[in-house]
């Protein structure tokens, strides 16, 4: 679980889209190995509405690529969920669809429509 007090210490973290493709996500996983070696605190996958980010069954999808780092590369991982375009309803399963993947560090924002 990450905690807030050591964000203000100065520590390093990285975000991260989704891959587009299938063939990249290996490629991601792959980086993502070298990065841990930076000892970064958490990664940040945000959530890309090109990728039917909320949708588990595609590879390339933010909630898929943020399970992904948590359980392949054990890293701690924030998925980062934009709100905006969808209902309280929809809004509520993605938080719960995170939960169920294991994901407990969550940044849920309204954010800005995509154009």
């Amino acid at each position: 679980m990450l905690r807030f007090e050591a964000l203000l210490c100065g520590t390093l973290f990285f975000q991260f889209f989704p891959p587009k493709t299938t063939n990249s996500v290996a490629n991601f996983f792959a980086r993502l190995d070298r990065f841990r070696e930076g000892n970064p605190m958490f990664v940040d996958i945000a959530w890309h509405f090109g990728s039917d980010p909320g949708n588990i069954s595609s590879e390339t999808s933010s909630s898929s690529v943020a399970a992904g780092c948590l359980d392949y590369c054990g890293m701690d991982t924030m998925l980062h969920i934009t709100c905006c375009p969808y209902t309280k309803e929809q809004s509520i399963r993605h938080l719960e669809q995170s939960k169920a993947l294991g994901l407990k560090n969550i940044l849920a924002l309204r954010g800005d429509l995509p154009r």
